[in-house]
């Protein structure tokens, strides 16, 4: 079996239930709607959950988040036929810095890059004139906790990653989040019983 058919057999209906239960175990559990919509999405990309490349959190009673690590964007947006390339950098005030007729001209300084301001991704798809652009200020995402403090640069580039590639693979990611853009990540996950005891059917 090749690793696509491999990836697609995890959605079968005959495995909703065991990823149903692996939801519940990881306080996630999700009403019909959102549950199938963590399914479409699943078969979209060809993550896998017991991998936790695709997951879903509840906070109390608002809607389901779903989230896709990093890697998890990477992999499925590079199988994906129009894929060509892309690129992420982090930018800091005393580097050069231009983005100009879909062109970033980008130099470090090397003896002092200053303070972090933000990151860019450049995402290419074949038969595009020219590639997508993204940029986030650190300031909107940053978190006083965690990995944030101890590598900012590292996650303020998965964010713009996520966004550059969720931006330009909409058929794929719409709906879906990185967790680095998680401003609820410290807060506690209330498990939401529903009245569901088993997966929803699927016509």
């Amino acid at each position: 079996m090749s690793e696509e058919n491999k990836a697609l057999s995890i959605w079968n209906e005959s495995r909703h239930k065991e990823i149903w239960t692996y939801l519940q175990g990881q306080n996630a559990t999700l009403t019909t709607g959102e549950f199938k919509t963590f399914v479409e999405i699943g078969r979209a990309t060809g993550l896998n959950p017991f991998l936790r490349e695709i997951w879903a959190v509840k906070y109390g009673s608002k809607p389901a988040n779903i989230f896709i690590g990093r890697d998890g964007y990477r992999k499925s947006a590079q199988t994906h036929k129009d894929y060509e390339h892309h690129t992420v950098d982090a930018v800091y005030d005393n580097d050069e810095f231009e983005f100009t007729d879909g062109k970033v001209k980008h130099k470090y300084n090397l003896k002092d890059r200053g303070s972090l301001v933000g990151a860019y991704c450049i995402v290419q798809r074949k038969g595009a004139k020219l590639p997508a652009f993204n940029y986030v200020e650190y300031g909107e995402y940053k978190q006083p906790f965690g990995v944030w403090i101890q590598k900012p640069a590292t996650m303020i580039k998965k964010v713009a990653e996520a966004q550059g590639l969720r931006g330009s693979f909409q058929e794929l990611f719409a709906g879906t989040y990185e967790e680095s853009e998680n401003w609820e990540a410290e807060k506690k996950t209330v498990k939401v019983e529903t009245l569901d005891v088993s997966p929803p059917e699927f016509e």
